[in-house]
């Protein structure tokens, strides 16, 4: 549905970038449960998700180098305080970058998951960041 689009922009070799709502929108729920804030219109999104997408092949594009990066959104209409806003973006914030540097999805998930669990929330505690406890 988006190939004309994407055949356009490729073919004028103009630079984008990609901030696809059902991965990097983090106002999303991250999993089925009543009690998940976020509004699920475009998908549940957690870090597995984030981690796992491939933004070159999710929108067919042959030329890495027309892709100036990736931009996750984080829209407020359902955030009240900075513990919210905490949950919304960590540890999926990480995933994000980790994308954004790594463009494909061929990392080691478990040992992305064993570091974030070891190193990065021990890190984001000792900066009192209320972030969402699973992956």
């Amino acid at each position: 549905q988006h190939e004309p689009l994407v055949s356009d922009i490729a073919s004028r070799q103009q630079p984008l970038v990609i901030c696809n709502a059902s991965y990097l929108y983090l106002d999303m729920p991250q999993q089925l449960d009543p009690d998940e804030p976020g509004l699920p219109w475009a998908a549940y999104v957690d870090t597995g998700s984030i981690f796992n997408f491939d933004p070159l092949a999710c929108w067919a594009i042959d030329n890495a180098e027309l892709v100036a990066g990736l931009q996750a959104q984080l829209w407020t209409e359902t955030v009240v305080d900075s513990h919210q806003m905490d949950y919304y973006l960590f540890p999926r914030i990480l995933a994000v970058a980790e994308r954004a540097w790594n463009q494909h999805s061929t990392d080691n998930w478990s040992g992305f998951a064993a570091a974030v669990i070891s190193r990065e929330m021990q890190y984001l505690d000792t900066l009192g960041v209320q972030y969402r406890k699973s992956l």
